[in-house]
C-alpha cells in the first residue's frame, strides 16, 4: 500500500452500528414521529453519542443538533439553534424565541436534538419548559446528557427549585439511560473494530482492554494501529 492511500484510509472513519447507535436512532426516530415531550437520555461519555447524533442529522430532513457548553447563555442557545436552521438570529431573547417557534411550526416534522444538556445553568435549562409548551405536538425535542442531569433534576425538584417540577414534567419524569452493559460495550468495540478495517479477534480483544470502557481512546487505538501496520 502507498503511503498515499494508507492515509486515506487512516483518515476514513466508518460509523458501525452499535449498540448505542441503533438505540438512539431508534429514540430520534420516535421523538420526530411523536413530538409530544421531552425524551430525555442519559450516558455515559465516550460511548459514541456525538459520532451517532451527527450521522442521523445528516441523513434525515429537519433534523437539527446543538451541542451545549458550560456557561452558555440563553441568547447563545437560541443563536446557535436559529444558525443550524439557517435562520435570523438578531433581536431580544424574547423575539429570538418566538422566531425559532415559528420557524419550526412551518416545518415539516422537525427535530431538535440537544446534546451535553447537563451543563445548561438552571435558567436555560428553565427556558425549555416555555419552549416545549409553544412546540408541544408540533416538535420532537430530545436532551442528551451524562448521569448528572438525572441527579441534577431529581435534586431540583425535591429542593422545589424553580422551574424543576415543570422541566420534570415535560420529560414525562423518565430519563432513558442508553449506556452499554459490560457485554453489551465488548460487542460493540468489536462492531467498531471491524467496520474500520481491524478484524484480528486477538488484536480487538487487546484493543478492547486498553480503551478502559471509552470509545474515544478506543478511535485512537484503531488510528493508531492502522498507521503502524
Amino acid at each position: 500500500m502507498t503511503d498515499q492511500k494508507k492515509k486515506a484510509t487512516i483518515n476514513t472513519w466508518t460509523v458501525a452500528p452499535t449498540s448505542v447507535f441503533n438505540k438512539l436512532t431508534a429514540y430520534f426516530d420516535d421523538a420526530q414521529r411523536h413530538p409530544r415531550g421531552i425524551h430525555a437520555i442519559i450516558i455515559n461519555a465516550s460511548m459514541g453519542k456525538s459520532i451517532t447524533v451527527k450521522a442521523f442529522a445528516e441523513q434525515k430532513p429537519s433534523v437539527y443538533y446543538v451541542c451545549c457548553h458550560r456557561h452558555m447563555p440563553i441568547r447563545t442557545l437560541l443563536r446557535d439553534m436559529l444558525t443550524r436552521m439557517g435562520k435570523d438570529s438578531s433581536g431580544t431573547i424574547a423575539e429570538m424565541l418566538d422566531n425559532l417557534v415559528n420557524n419550526l411550526e412551518k416545518d415539516n416534522t422537525p427535530l431538535f436534538i440537544i446534546d451535553e444538556v447537563d451543563k445548561l445553568k438552571d435558567e436555560v435549562l428553565e427556558m425549555f419548559v416555555d419552549l416545549e409548551n409553544k412546540l408541544h405536538g408540533k416538535c420532537g425535542l430530545v436532551f442528551i446528557a451524562t448521569p448528572y442531569l438525572k441527579k441534577r433534576i431529581e435534586l431540583g425538584v425535591n429542593r422545589n427549585k424553580r422551574g424543576f417540577a415543570e422541566l420534570y414534567s415535560r420529560m414525562k419524569k423518565i430519563f432513558w439511560d442508553l449506556t452499554p452493559a459490560k457485554q453489551e460495550f465488548k460487542k460493540d468495540v468489536s462492531l467498531i473494530c471491524k467496520a474500520n478495517g481491524v478484524s484480528n479477534e486477538q488484536t480487538i480483544i487487546e484493543l478492547y482492554n486498553k480503551c478502559e470502557y471509552d470509545l474515544r481512546v478506543l478511535t485512537d487505538l484503531i488510528i493508531a494501529f492502522k498507521a503502524a501496520a
